[in-house]
């Protein structure tokens, strides 16, 4: 089964300026790339040999809804490069030109393939979101600070992070909300005309 993987990375800072946008670009690329390849040779060994390589790509729009609309277009085209990647993975090019999404979904239906049983990840791609979080040090961090540092007499300061998560989103046209989930880690809500 093919399955389609992409990285998104959403973020509140907005770089103006253009100079910036290749070093980026390329940062993003790079470290999609290396992530990506630790995981197959960790979890999927017998792929490791492909590495696979990705790309990205930086640009500016004018606010946050246009913003928001980017990942609306990143997960529609996400959605159409699943069902093609899995349809190709049972049927030759020659069977499946012409064909578009329905028909391709019609055709692994004949092979016993419900797409739509295929995991949300497969699908959509996956959403990560950088976020702020207030928690303990964790042992190994304590046993690194300096004998001297406060979180030693008091194992149970504070301390601000920075962490990655995943986000369990619903499909991103039927948050009503998108702006905020996207920009502001905010709960999504359903746009009552999709429930």
């Amino acid at each position: 089964m093919g399955a389609a993987l992409y990285a998104t990375i959403a973020a509140s800072t907005v770089i103006r300026a253009a100079v910036a946008a290749a070093p980026v670009a390329t940062t993003a690329a790079a470290l999609a790339t290396l992530r990506f390849n630790q995981l197959v040779y960790d979890r999927m060994p017998g792929f490791a040999h492909r590495n696979p390589t990705f790309d990205a790509r930086v640009w500016s729009v004018p606010n946050r809804t246009e913003g928001a609309n980017v990942f609306v277009w990143r997960e529609w085209d996400a959605t159409k490069n699943s069902v093609s990647m899995a349809a190709q993975e049972h049927y030759s090019h020659n069977e499946l030109h012409g064909k578009h999404g329905g028909d391709m979904q019609e055709m692994l239906f004949q092979k016993g393939i419900n797409w739509n049983d295929y995991p949300a990840c497969f699908k959509r791609g996956t959403y990560m979101q950088r976020r702020k979080v207030s928690r303990p040090f964790t042992t190994d961090e304590l046993e690194r600070l300096s004998p001297k540092h406060e979180a030693r007499a008091n194992p149970n300061l504070m301390v601000e992070r920075s962490e990655v998560a995943e986000l369990d989103l619903p499909p991103i046209t039927t948050i009503e909300n998108r702006e905020a989930v996207i920009f502001d880690g905010a709960q999504p809500q359903l746009n009552t005309n999709y429930v």
